[in-house]
């Protein structure tokens, strides 16, 4: 009974220090609408026909690179990237100088064509990518806001977002700020399987010593 208690100690110990390795992000069920001061507004850069910008993001002032395909028009501000007239705009990637300071990525938006899914791909900052799809029911209508969080605290390296359909504008794109979790270090964790190990060879020299007698 022990030694089963005692492996499954390990056991949940090593998955809790693997599990940090790599980031679990999912949907997130209700991205926060505006400028909260708990999320980052990205400011953008204006630019007029470009193929790249960059954004600010206003809670920290750390800076996110963007890159689009299909040229568009950047306004100044929390604002909107449209597509040049007579162009389209099929695909758009951010990229934070520093990759480690946002876990919630969230953005708003119109497509060109109902029913369009949007996918969203998110790399990690170890280079793990994870992806995900929206549909949007209504054509050149302004649809909810959309958004993807991390539950463990790890880190967006880049998103890129594709509708090969088209957006007619996508805008008030939002980073938050990664919210770091309490992990024990590796020292703390060493001493507690020390701890664990000197309580097995307790139990075990006690199980195997014979019963008193009267």
């Amino acid at each position: 009974m022990m030694k089963s208690i005692l492996y499954s100690t390990l056991v949940t110990a090593s998955l809790a220090i693997a599990g940090h390795a790599s980031a679990t992000f999912i949907v997130e069920p209700s991205p926060a609408e505006g400028c909260a001061p708990s999320q980052g507004c990205l400011h953008l850069t204006m630019a007029k026909d470009a193929s790249s910008s960059t954004g600010t993001v206003q809670s920290t002032t750390d800076v996110v690179d963007i890159a689009v395909v299909g040229n568009s028009d950047f306004a100044n501000g929390y604002s909107t990237i449209k597509p040049i007239t007579g162009g389209t705009l099929t695909s758009l990637t951010f990229t934070p100088v520093d990759d480690t300071n946002f876990s919630d990525f969230s953005f708003r938006g119109q497509v060109l064509n109902a029913s369009d899914a949007i996918d969203v791909t998110v790399t990690d900052q170890s280079g793990t990518p994870f992806s995900f799809s929206f549909t949007v029911p209504t054509a050149n209508a302004d649809f909810s806001r959309l958004g993807v969080i991390s539950m463990d605290g790890e880190t967006i390296k880049s998103v890129a977002v594709t509708d090969s359909g088209g957006f007619k504008e996508f805008k008030q794109i939002d980073f938050s700020p990664a919210v770091v979790p309490v992990i024990p270090e590796p020292a703390t964790w060493a001493l507690m399987l020390i701890g664990l190990g000197a309580t097995g060879s307790i139990l075990r020299r006690r199980a195997h010593r014979p019963a008193a007698t009267t």
